[in-house]
C-alpha cells in the first residue's frame, strides 16, 4: 500500500485530506507540525509529502530541507501547499509540486497521477464531501 504523509497545521485539513487519500486506498500518516513531520517522514518513509509551509515549531520549507538531508526520503517526492503561495514558489526548493490552498482535491490527484504513485484516479465528486466525511 503506497503511504502518504500529510503535514498541515490545520486539523479539518489534514482531516479530510485523510478520508479522500484512505478512499484512494492510500495508508496516511499525519503530522500537526514541522517536529512531528520530521520524526514521522524518518520512521514511516511515505511514498508521498504534502507539506503546508505555514508548519509551527518548524516551518514547511525548514522540513523539506532537514528530510531531504536524509537519504532513506532524499527522493520522496514532496507537493508544498500554502494560502499565499504567489511569490514564495520560486524560494522554495525540494518540492515536487505545489498546490494553493484551499486545495483542490481534483489538482491533487492530478498530481498523485502523474507522481505514477497510483493507477489513473478518477476524479471523486468532491462537491459537499467534506460534511458526508467523518474524522477518524
Amino acid at each position: 500500500m503506497r503511504s502518504v504523509m500529510i503535514a498541515d497545521r490545520d486539523e479539518d485539513e489534514r482531516c479530510l485530506l485523510k478520508a479522500m487519500l484512505k478512499r484512494k486506498g492510500f495508508g496516511v500518516v499525519e503530522a500537526a507540525d514541522g517536529v512531528q513531520a520530521i520524526e514521522l517522514a524518518s520512521k514511516h518513509l511515505p511514498d508521498l509529502l504534502l507539506v503546508d509551509l505555514n508548519l509551527p515549531r518548524i516551518g514547511g520549507t525548514a522540513v523539506i530541507r532537514k528530510i531531504r538531508t536524509r537519504a532513506k526520503s532524499h527522493q520522496v517526492p514532496v507537493v508544498v501547499s500554502c494560502r499565499t503561495l504567489g511569490k514564495r514558489k520560486s524560494g522554495i526548493r525540494g518540492h515536487t509540486a505545489h498546490l494553493q490552498k484551499p486545495l483542490a482535491l481534483e489538482e491533487l490527484f492530478e498530481v498523485i497521477d502523474r507522481l505514477s504513485l497510483t493507477r489513473k484516479l478518477k476524479s471523486p465528486a468532491v462537491k459537499g464531501v467534506a460534511r458526508k466525511l467523518r474524522c477518524s
